[in-house]
């Protein structure tokens, strides 16, 4: 076999696998799992909110998700996150309170 067939034929095989993944990528299953993910997220995130601006506002707490940590702290003035990943790296966000209406 040629040097050149050999790669038609690694060709085909990859475009074959690449195909195979798209379509197992997009099963009802995995479309599925990702809206309930999704939605899962939507809540988290809707009871930190609440948790940080809400009628009666939390001063610090903390949650894991994934082996990520979310701190947050309020100090009446500024609200900090502190977002750390598993490995030890950290985003911290502050956001001012009261300084923006919603």
């Amino acid at each position: 076999m040629t040097q050149k067939n050999q790669q038609r034929l690694d060709d085909k095989a990859e475009a074959l696998a690449d195909k195979l993944a798209r379509e197992l990528e997009n099963s009802n299953l995995n479309k599925f799992l990702r809206n309930v993910e999704s939605r899962i997220y939507a809540q988290i995130s809707k009871e930190l909110v609440d948790a940080l601006f809400g009628d009666d506002p939390s001063m610090t707490g903390s949650l894991t998700i994934l082996g990520n940590t979310i701190e947050y702290y309020n100090d009446g003035v500024t609200i900090t996150l502190v977002i750390t990943s598993p490995e030890g790296e950290s985003t911290t966000i502050e956001i001012p309170v009261g300084s923006f209406g919603l």
